[in-house]
This record gives structure tokens, C-alpha cells and sequence, in this order.
């Protein structure tokens, strides 16, 4: 009898989903194209949303990509590769489900209409869905790089830097 109940018990731990939350700690824009955007603003609110304003003033290529990464950190440098690293066409990245697709529609960026058109674009405060993430994540300081890249010219690179706690 013991056992079974032991056996319950080991079972429930083993399959229990963990809780973490992420603080985003600041948001950079690290370059941009004075050819595609006005100068970006880009802050994280009191409610640990993102918010970035946007004025795309000549419309990408069609060939432009997206270059998304997530490095995490080890004594104050980023260094810890997460295998995360990502360069898909940028019309491609509009769709991505979880992390990238959703901050670019956000933004106001319409994957039926891509590249996007002249205009302003911009996020009214903008959270991860957690419910899109992995159940477990491991704790640590991380930089997230976004970049639009045409051939080798950075078109718009931000850099998020978010802290996963338990």
C-alpha cells in the first residue's frame, strides 16, 4: 500500500507543470535604416509591457528577412547559446505563432499584406502569451534579438532583455 501511494505521489511531482514569470527589464533599439524608418521609440511600461512605435517610410523588399535569437546569460554576458536561433523570410516570420508572428501583428503588420506598407506601426503595450511557452524555462537573464536584415543591411535590430524567475 505504501508503495502505490509513494508511487502517486512521485507521479504527480514528475508531471507537474512549473510556473515561472518573465520581467522584461528593458527593450533596445539597438540600429535602424534611416532609409526604411523614422528613429524608433521603444520602452518597457509600468506594466512590463513592450511598447514600440514605428514609421516605415519606404516598404521593404520582398527578399528582406526576419533574424530572430534568444541567448541567455552567464556572468553578466550573453553567452549561453538556447538553440534558438532563427532567419526565415520575413513574410514567413509574420506567421510564426508563438513569439515572433505575434509581436509583429502587434505592430500592426499584416501578414496578407507583406513586406508591410508605408505607415505608422506601433504596440499599445504588448505581453508574451505565456500560454504559447514552454511549461518550464530555466531562470536566467536573457537578451531576445529581433532584426529585419536586406542582403547585409540591418534594416531595424531591437534587443529585449527579459529575466525569468520562479
Amino acid at each position: 500500500m505504501f508503495f502505490w501511494i509513494l508511487t502517486v505521489f512521485a507521479s504527480q511531482f514528475l508531471s507537474t507543470q512549473g510556473a515561472y514569470d518573465i520581467l522584461i527589464e528593458d527593450v533596445v533599439i539597438v540600429a535602424y535604416s534611416k532609409e526604411y524608418f523614422t528613429e524608433p521609440d521603444a520602452y518597457v511600461d509600468d506594466t512590463n509591457a513592450i511598447v514600440v512605435n514605428v514609421s516605415l517610410i519606404k516598404r521593404p523588399p520582398t527578399a528582406a528577412q526576419g533574424h530572430f535569437a534568444l541567448v541567455g546569460a552567464s556572468m553578466g554576458e550573453y553567452v549561453i547559446d538556447t538553440g534558438i536561433d532563427v532567419t526565415l523570410n520575413l513574410c514567413d516570420m509574420f506567421n510564426e505563432p508563438i513569439m515572433i508572428g505575434p509581436f509583429f501583428a502587434a505592430l500592426g503588420f499584416d501578414p496578407d499584406n507583406c513586406p508591410p506598407d508605408v505607415g505608422v506601426y506601433g504596440t499599445n503595450g504588448y505581453r508574451l502569451r505565456m500560454d504559447t511557452l514552454p511549461d518550464d524555462f530555466p531562470p536566467n537573464q536573457y537578451r531576445v534579438t529581433l532584426e529585419i536584415l536586406y542582403e547585409e543591411e540591418e534594416l531595424l535590430h531591437i534587443q529585449v532583455f527579459p529575466t525569468v524567475v520562479n
